[in-house]
């Protein structure tokens, strides 16, 4: 991923360096939620289009979407703290 790169440069000091592998192990965190939700609702619903009326995967992907947003959300913080890092 680009931020584990960027961070694996030494380009920054240690702390921004910090940031960066944090914002990278949230995004890499909501990338996998994103995976759960086409899991539950994604590219097979055209192939079965009941998944879409079973309440489970509605729920199921409605949650994982919730913990991908947290996760990007935090993704964000942490590029906000390295940004306010760097002189």
């Amino acid at each position: 991923m680009y931020l584990e790169r960027l961070a694996a440069t030494k380009a920054f000091s240690e702390k921004v360096t910090m940031h960066l592998h944090a914002a990278s192990k949230e995004y890499k965190s909501a990338y996998a939620d994103w995976q759960e939700f086409y899991r539950q609702l994604g590219y097979v619903a055209p192939e079965y289009p009941h998944v879409w009326n079973m309440k489970k995967n509605r729920l199921a992907g409605a949650a994982a979407i919730r913990m991908a947003l947290q996760h990007e959300q935090a993704a964000i913080n942490e590029l906000k703290n390295a940004l306010s890092l760097i002189d």
